[in-house]
Formats: C-alpha cells, sequence, structure tokens
C-alpha cells in the first residue's frame, strides 16, 4: 500500500518557524498518531526544528553540513518507516524550482519508495510579505543594496527579488505555480496564508491537512507564533514614510 509524504515548502514569513517547532515538539505524539517527522537534515542552529539541511542540499548552499543529515539518510529513514504518513518541512524548499532537476530527482526518489506526496505552499499578500521578508533580510544582513522604495519598485516591476546569498523570492505567487507544476505535476497544494491565519488558524489547518488527530489540532490554537517580523509594530515604518509601522505598512500585519 502506497503511502503519504507532505512537503511544506514555505514560504518565508508564514509561520513556518512556527509549523517546525510545532512538529518537532510534537514528534512523538505524531508518531504515536501515524505521522512520522523524519529527524534527518534537522538541527540546522538557527532554525533546528526544520528540514533546512535537506534543502540546503538541494539547494547548493554553502550552509549545508553534512554531519546533520543528507537527502540519502531522509529517503532511508523513510522507507524504514513505519507510519502511512511522513511530513518535512523547510522555507528553503521553496527555492526548489530554480533546480528542476535536483527537484524533479527528489519527487522521482519519493515516488519509488511508495509516497504520494503533496508539496504545501502558503502565500502571504504581497504588501505585508515585502516589507516582513525585508525586516528579516536586513536583520540578518542579506538585503541586496537600495533603499525599501527602489527594491519594491523592483519587485513590482519583475516579481522577485533576490538577497545577497542568491536566493529568489518570488512574487508572482501565479508564476511560482507554474513553475512548480512543470516539474511535479499537480501536486502542489497552495493556501492563502492570510485566511487560514483568521480561521481556523494556521497550525490548525496545516495539522488538519496532514491528518493529525483533532486534539492535537485544537491544542495547536495556544501555540506561539515564533520568528514574528522584525519590524515593531510601534517602529518607524522602514518605508521611511516618518509614520510608525502599525500606521502605515503594517496596518494590516
Amino acid at each position: 500500500m502506497r503511502k503519504q509524504i507532505f512537503i511544506h515548502i514555505g514560504t518565508h514569513k508564514t509561520g513556518t518557524t512556527s509549523i517546525q517547532f510545532f512538529l518537532h515538539e510534537n514528534r512523538g505524539r505524531l508518531k504515536a498518531a501515524g505521522i512520522l517527522v523524519p529527524r534527518s537534515g534537522t538541527g540546522v542552529i538557527d532554525s533546528p526544528a526544520g528540514h533546512q539541511n535537506i534543502a540546503y542540499e538541494l539547494c547548493d548552499s554553502p550552509d549545508f553540513d553534512r554531519g546533520l543529515g543528507r537527502i540519502a539518510n531522509l529517503l532511508e529513514e523513510l522507507r524504514q518507516s513505519q507510519e502511512p504518513v511522513a511530513v518535512i518541512s523547510s522555507e528553503n524548499f521553496q527555492f526548489l524550482h530554480r533546480f528542476p532537476d535536483k527537484l524533479r530527482k527528489l519527487d522521482q526518489d519519493l515516488d519509488a519508495l511508495g509516497y504520494d506526496r503533496t508539496y504545501m505552499v502558503y502565500f502571504r499578500n504581497a504588501r505585508d510579505y515585502f516589507v516582513s521578508l525585508h525586516g528579516q533580510l536586513k536583520f540578518t544582513n542579506r538585503l541586496p543594496p537600495g533603499t525599501f522604495a527602489s527594491l519594491q519598485k523592483d519587485v513590482r516591476a519583475k516579481g522577485f527579488v533576490v538577497d545577497r546569498a542568491s536566493r529568489y523570492f518570488e512574487f508572482d505567487y501565479d508564476r511560482f505555480v507554474r513553475d512548480w507544476e512543470a516539474i511535479v505535476g499537480r501536486h502542489l497544494l497552495r493556501f492563502d496564508f492570510d485566511a487560514v491565519a483568521k480561521a481556523p488558524g494556521l497550525l490548525p489547518s496545516f495539522l488538519q491537512t496532514i491528518g493529525a488527530p483533532a486534539g492535537l489540532a485544537r491544542e495547536a490554537t495556544d501555540f506561539p507564533r515564533l520568528n514574528v517580523s522584525k519590524v515593531g509594530r510601534n517602529d518607524p515604518c522602514p518605508c521611511q514614510s516618518g509614520k510608525k509601522y502599525k500606521h502605515c505598512h503594517g496596518v494590516s500585519a
């Protein structure tokens, strides 16, 4: 009998850290419910709960650490699993359509192991996404050259931004979906982050999708938000309007 694997691919600034830590902290309870959260590829210092090292290997990132588990280790863990469902998560998986051969190979390897694949992606409204991403890239010293306004203009013109680490952040969501489906077929499941964050809530929605017990999904409503925007609501807005963030670009954040 075939199994099911959910590959949560981001995007950035859509509650990915909260999802990953919840999966990490409830690994035992999920396993008891028949859902495997593999350990291979986790343990990255700045994001220990997600499968970041797998994404780093696939994306040829200099952050890849051989000691934290490779794709081969993940595939072996999945091969040995007795659970009918598995879930892996990294917001850095979102860049994989830029590495089509590696994404296609991963998809084929999972298929060969007997797994039906569902790739889960959350899209945030572009306005809030840009502000939150800008704050995150500035905080991590990966912000590309230019002012807030010039980068925003660039995104409007091209539909994407490339940071100092050459990571490609897509703002044209329809293009993103087309690029992914050209590689993995119609296995991409897209969510409106802003809608699910209101009801039933991001974590409950995620857990319901992967088939977690209803009780665990209810508990998730009280799980704290992690790695929230680096721009405080009372901070000056990064667009340099002179207003506080909460009265400007943060009005709907």
